[in-house]
């Protein structure tokens, strides 16, 4: 059987798949032995017509064998009599150069436009492999497994490759297995994954520094340059956990694709929250303009100003949110946001007590689409009653959260006295300063009242600091 009699045997689509296979193997040094154009016709037609989940495993493999071969380019004919010579024509001009990586740019660009479709993955997949990168065949079985996510001969083949080639598929990422956690592979690549330090290696060693780590995974060649989703735990076990080198290294480049980025996921037995900082990380904000979902957690921010515009969810965990971040955060356009939550922290302790300060966002015309809005941990919560009737967001929101703050029964009085305009409200009040008859009369106030648990004593402040 010829390599063309092949194809054409392949293409009879009523055949079954498994019988297809099966008499590929029984050719398989015919194959190997075809012109390379030919060989590389019938691998097409391979991967084309052999399309089922069940067979991926043993399509893999078999690909596999063919490609272990000798490079075999058609001869070329014998040289035809010169013709009479003849004027030569003018020639025409010259073509751009083509860079030998244009094609791989531009497939790149595709897939970190749309990280969730599929196309760009698999002609990029087999560019790859044409180029005897081992990514191009986890690009294939990726595809397998976005087909059917539990296929276990798949996983067991994803598993088996990434161990294989750890060293061109990882690079130095083979020996951070404890640093990158809660991986999401899609089509090849991560698409998610978590990154923090861990306190084995802190005492223990090697050490390296996280921001190296994030480097590796997210600059080409790394396995996560398309990553859609970056969650940061702690960076250094001492009172310097700052973020600002995570938002140097990805600042470093654009990233179109990265939609989910938390900073600041650790918990209070690494590092108390106001032993960390964020930093100054605005100039990721440009690299990032499809960011969907941004999350911060510190003692402190040191945002000067921020546009993310097609930002939906932004919250920020903070026992010391500076005024001047406050003021860049509430003075910034978020044309897309529907979830916005901050906590501020006490005053004596660096947080903002200026209730003037979110003035912007009680105004709304900044925020079009806001939902849900928190104004939480905050001294000035009683204060903040007084503004929230007269509000004119106060209408389009759902939910409110004005937990853990100052909030007394004179402030809910106030709120009381206006059943009007705050009875389509989720009220959160959890950890306030109200008494039960407080309690009582903003449950005839909102449509759901969420009271949770309620401080007592002298001395009012923000609940969470360290």
């Amino acid at each position: 059987m010829t390599g063309p009699e092949l194809i054409a045997w392949l293409d009879n689509q009523a055949r079954p798949q498994r019988e297809k296979l099966a008499e590929v193997r029984g050719h398989v040094a015919m194959i190997r032995a075809l012109h390379d154009d030919e060989h590389a016709a019938v691998v097409r037609t391979l991967k084309k017509r052999l399309g089922s989940p069940k067979l991926a495993g043993e399509l893999a493999a078999l690909l596999r064998e063919l490609a272990d071969r000798t490079p075999n380019p058609r001869p070329r004919s014998p040289a035809e009599p010169a013709p009479a010579p003849a004027p030569e024509p003018e020639p025409p001009p010259l073509p751009a150069p083509v860079r030998p990586d244009e094609t791989a740019e531009r497939l790149v660009a595709e897939i970190a436009a749309d990280p969730e479709a599929q196309a760009p993955y698999i002609v990029y997949g087999d560019w790859l492999a044409a180029r005897g990168d081992p990514r191009g065949e986890l690009v294939t079985i990726g595809h397998a497994l976005a087909k059917n996510p539990h296929h276990k001969a798949m996983l067991e083949a994803h598993r088996a490759h990434l161990a294989a080639h750890a060293e061109r598929l990882l690079g130095p990422l083979a020996s951070c297995e404890d640093l990158v956690t809660e991986h999401d592979w899609y089509m090849g690549f991560l698409r998610a994954c978590r990154v923090a330090y861990t306190l084995d290696r802190y005492n223990d060693g090697p050490q390296i520094a996280i921001e190296d780590v994030i480097r590796w995974l997210v600059d080409a060649p790394g396995p996560a340059r398309f990553l859609q989703k970056l969650t940061v735990g702690i960076v250094q076990f001492n009172d310097q956990n700052s973020y600002a080198g995570v938002g140097r290294v990805l600042a470093n480049k654009p990233r179109p694709a990265l939609r989910t980025l938390a900073l600041g996921d650790f918990t209070y037995e690494e590092t108390e929250l106001n032993w960390s900082a964020i930093g100054d990380i605005d100039a990721l904000w440009p690299q990032v303009p499809n960011l969907g979902s941004l999350w911060l957690r510190s003692g402190s921010l040191d945002i000067t100003a921020i546009d993310l515009p097609r930002l939906e969810s932004l919250e920020v965990v903070s026992g010391g949110l500076d005024a001047g971040s406050a003021r860049a955060i509430a003075a910034a356009a978020w044309p897309a946001l529907v979830k916005l939550s901050l906590m501020f922290g006490p005053g004596p302790r660096g947080g903002c007590a200026d209730v003037a300060v979110v003035a912007p966002i009680l105004a709304g015309a900044r925020l079009p689409k806001l939902r849900k809005l928190g104004l939480a941990n905050c001294d000035f919560t009683d204060e903040l009653a007084s503004l929230l009737p007269r509000a004119a967001i106060l209408p389009q929101l759902e939910e409110l959260d004005l937990s853990q703050g100052t909030l007394s029964d004179a402030g809910a009085r106030i709120l009381a006295g206006h059943r009007d305009k705050l009875a389509h409200l989720r009220l959160i009040v959890d950890e306030n300063f109200l008494t039960p008859d407080g309690l009582e009369l903003l449950r005839g106030t909102v449509a759901t009242l969420v009271p949770g648990q309620q401080r007592s004593g002298p001395d009012r402040y923000a609940a969470m600091y360290e």
